[in-house]
Parts: structure tokens; sequence; C-alpha cells
């Protein structure tokens, strides 16, 4: 609390709605009054900001969170994708779709869904993760290099995802997703499931399936 600093909040969950019982919370604790010095709050308000500058992130990365959650991989105590990690990949994915796709293809009604295909297919079949690192110049603009220009060797035994902190350049947010070859499998092969369905709805002529094509892939 703002007013005293030594002083925590109190939350009864035990009294609280039943739905609320088994909500999972993050408790952070500021290094200063102001939380200027703490990573998690600088991080919050990253992804915050980011949000609001590019509105198109938010169904994505709830697609894609909810497709970690699917197949298990949603935990990094597990060495599952943290949502960080997952939203600093998304944010680089988008800028790198843009610079890639024709200005014509981009439309409100269709960015999501191609956003959607192309991130799983980004990080399930071309971007080099044994080579590769994400960064961001000013805090801001991602950047994919070679991990040898962050002091690393090429991963040549075990294989680690790194995406740098925006606000830490010294923090790898993936250095504990141990699973990342068996997450890179999984957004490959949804991808190809999305590709699939396309097929099967072009090539049929009495398509009345009520499922969507993300219910199918889910």
């Amino acid at each position: 609390m703002r007013e005293d600093p030594n002083r925590l909040p109190f939350v009864d969950f035990e009294n609280l709605d039943h739905h609320l019982r088994t909500l999972a919370v993050d408790i952070s604790l500021t290094e200063s009054v102001n939380g200027n010095d703490h990573q998690g709050i600088k991080a919050a308000q990253f992804v915050e900001n980011s949000l609001i500058q590019y509105p198109i992130l938010t169904p994505v990365c709830l697609m894609l969170k909810k497709l970690l959650i699917k197949n298990d991989f949603n935990d990094p105590y597990y060495g599952g994708l943290g949502s960080f990690s997952l939203f600093l990949m998304l944010y680089a994915a988008y800028f790198i779709e843009n610079l890639n796709a024709y200005e014509g293809f981009h439309s409100e009604d269709t960015h999501p869904a191609r956003l959607f295909a192309w991130f799983l297919a980004y990080f399930g079949d071309y971007f080099d993760i044994s080579k590769m690192a994400i960064i961001f110049m000013k805090g801001e603009m991602p950047l994919t290099i070679l991990k040898s220009y962050c002091g690393q060797t090429e991963d040549r035994e075990e294989v680690r995802l790194w995406v740098l902190d925006p606000n830490n350049s010294t923090n790898n947010t993936t250095a504990k997703v141990w699973r990342i070859m068996e997450i890179r499998s999984m957004f490959s092969d949804t991808k190809k499931k999305i590709f699939r369905e396309y097929v099967n709805i072009f090539n049929s002529t009495s398509f009345d399936d009520e499922l969507t094509i993300l219910d199918k892939i889910l």
C-alpha cells in the first residue's frame, strides 16, 4: 500500500465467491515506494502500453495462451512458456510479420488470424532457436540476432530459447523454458492443422460444421 509501504493488504480468498477461490494470483513486492526499481512492474507496464498501441496483440495472445494451456506448456515451473515471454515473442512476431507482408493484405478482418498463423509458422518452423536470439533496441524495437552477439555460443547439446527483457538486456526471460523443443513442435503441428482445415473447407461443397477452425485445433 502506498500510504504505508511496510504493510501488505490482506485478501481472504476463503470468503470470496466460489469461482474466485481457486484464482491464481501473482504477488509482487516493490523495491521502492513508486515501484521504479521493480522489474515485474516494468514488465507489466511494457505489456499494457504495447496492447494500447497495438490492440491486435490482445486476441492473438489470448489464443496462444489457450493453446499453451491446452497442451500443458503454460507453466514455467515445469519448463513451459510464461505469459511475459509469450507476449515478447508475439510482439516480435508482429513486427517481423509486418515487415514481410504485402500492405494489401493488412486489414482489420484478416489480420488476427494471419498473425496467429504467422506466429505458429515462425516459431514452429523458421526461427533457429539454437543460433538466434530476440532483443529489443531502446526497449521497444525487436530484432533477431545471432546469440554470439549476446555473448553466447551456439547451442549444441541443450537448445535454449533466448528472448531478452526489453527493460533489462541481461535477463533472458526464457532461460527456464527447457521444454522449448516440444513447444516448437506443438506450434508447427498446430500450424499444419490450420492449413489442413482450410483445405477441407475449400474442397467441401457442403461444409456446415458449426465448429470453428480454432475449436478444431484446440
